[in-house]
């Protein structure tokens, strides 16, 4: 049946389309207005205030996966910046469905105010992300009846018998391709999106087959988590999977090291057991750094004569380390406990050019026995050494850090023992 739909309250235009009571009862449905607030959930400050006659959860959905432009808040919004937010309702109002211009006016009205009253407006973004003073003028309501009864009808003939007939051989919906399904087509990503309401005699529905409501968790159920398992599977750990470039994952794994990307409780719990590794730092020297230090020590047989930069994996590592020093001056301090035994042991100079630093570096873990303290100035440093030579051990001892780093400069294979 073709008819043209328009926006008017038209009882035989509902007869002509038979539209049921449930149906009716959505379209005509009052105007429920809500004007709503993003505020920091740290500090409370407001952000973004907005208004909408959806419902507030599908609203925010719709902020979650637009991208805005610069200085708008959809722009700072994101799945995985979501936790850094609180959303409240301001406002509501109820107007009778034919009452779209008062409830147009009460909505721009109220949504004025209340960016005035928390001062979020502000074009630059600095202050607030509101990018006008306030107002739709008519677009909230504009062709709601006609849009909701061509929804009616299409979800009616076309959408729910495909989620049926594929609810039917599949068992559920869980597993229903967001894209490129020949009669839904991208319909499954834009509910998801917040873009395309759903009439409330479907939605129950909807969810009693199972149907994944949230982007993010559709790609942690969908996606992610079953490349990890299968990735785990396949290895027997999650430890070494790459950081960028994996097929299904792109650079995920690099993005939740770094922050960037929020993993949910539900799915944490399951990485920890299949041994992720969550800390960058940890990842960098346990499947990169120590990887490359222990390759070139297999070869060369030493670490002493590792470039300061230029290795393909280490890059300007080594000279990091050595130029690294934190407020008390500790040289070395760059590289995790866990690894200075080991780079010790290959021969790992950790100056080439101070011999303070490059003992404190050596002695980190006797420094209790030799200067009772990390804390000490050069001379106690040279102290030390100088018992060491002066044991007969490596020779006699030096009056002077000048004197013992020219000693040094001629036993360098002898102190590097240490």
């Amino acid at each position: 049946m073709e008819a043209e739909f328009d926006d008017t309250m038209d009882p035989e235009l509902d007869d002509q389309f038979a539209l049921t009571p449930e149906e009716r009862a959505w379209i005509y449905a009052p105007l429920r207005c809500i004007i709503y607030l993003y505020a920091c959930a740290t500090t409370g400050v407001p952000i973004y205030v907005g208004q909408t006659l959806q419902e507030l959860r599908d609203r925010d959905r719709q902020h979650l996966n637009r991208k805005g432009s610069e200085h708008s808040f959809d722009r700072i919004y994101t799945h995985d910046t979501k936790g850094q937010f609180t959303l409240q309702t301001l406002e509501t109002n109820e107007f009778p469905t034919g009452a779209d211009a008062e409830a147009d006016a009460w909505m721009d009205e109220r949504e004025a105010y209340w960016i005035a009253h928390h001062g979020t407006y502000d074009p630059t973004g600095c202050r607030g992300r509101n990018q006008t003073p306030g107002g739709q003028k008519g677009a909230a309501t504009a062709c709601r009846l006609a849009q909701r009864r061509a929804a009616c009808i299409k979800w009616r003939t076309e959408y729910m018998p495909t989620f049926r007939a594929w609810h039917a051989q599949h068992g559920t919906l869980r597993h229903i391709p967001d894209r490129g399904h020949p009669t839904l087509g991208y319909l499954v990503k834009s509910i998801r999106a917040g873009k395309t309401a759903v009439p409330d005699t479907c939605r129950a529905e909807l969810e009693a087959m199972g149907f994944v409501w949230c982007v993010q968790q559709a790609k942690w159920e969908l996606d992610y988590m079953p490349a990890f398992r299968e990735w785990h599977a396949e290895h027997e750990t999650l430890r070494d999977i790459p950081a960028k470039g994996h097929p299904t994952l792109g650079s995920l794994v690099d993005d939740i090291r770094t922050g960037n990307t929020a993993v949910p409780d539900a799915c944490r719990a399951e990485l920890d057991a299949m041994g992720f590794v969550w800390c960058v730092q940890q990842a960098r020297w346990e499947l990169d750094y120590m990887p490359a230090f222990r390759a070139w020590h297999a070869e060369h047989k030493t670490l002493r004569d590792i470039p300061d930069r230029g290795h393909p994996t280490l890059k300007y590592l080594v000279k990091d380390i050595r130029t690294w020093h934190s407020s008390d001056g500790e040289a070395g301090s760059a590289v995790p406990d866990a690894y200075r035994a080991e780079l010790d042991a290959m021969g790992f100079l950790w100056s080439k050019t101070n011999l303070a630093q490059h003992i404190r570096g050596r002695l980190r873990r006797v420094a209790q026995q030799m200067a009772q303290t990390l804390d000490v100035a050069d001379y106690q440093v040279v102290a030390a050494v100088s018992n060491l030579y002066g044991s007969g051990a490596i020779g006699a001892a030096s009056a002077s850090l000048e004197a013992l780093a020219a000693r040094y400069a001629r036993d360098r294979e002898t102190l590097s023992r240490l």
